[in-house]
């Protein structure tokens, strides 16, 4: 949940992208955070993720408050 919650709060690319089926390489149907998927897939791995600061705990918690997958936070 946090993967997919902080690129979106931070204007990251969607890591959930590299999420993909072994059969056809591509994200499954819920995934709607780009309609590009190739250029976007390509966006994940030029960017510089070694230059971003790791969020701590407390900003994953938070950023799963403010935006939570499927309507829960994660475990509940």
């Amino acid at each position: 949940m946090a993967c997919r919650t902080v690129p979106r709060k931070d204007k990251l690319p969607p890591l959930t992208i590299l999420v993909v089926s072994e059969e056809t390489g591509m994200p499954g149907e819920g995934f709607i955070a780009a309609s590009d998927i190739p250029k976007t897939q390509m966006e994940v791995f030029a960017f510089d993720w070694l230059n971003r600061m790791t969020p701590s705990p407390d900003d994953l918690k938070d950023a799963a408050i403010k935006r939570p997958s499927n309507g829960k936070l994660g475990g509940t």
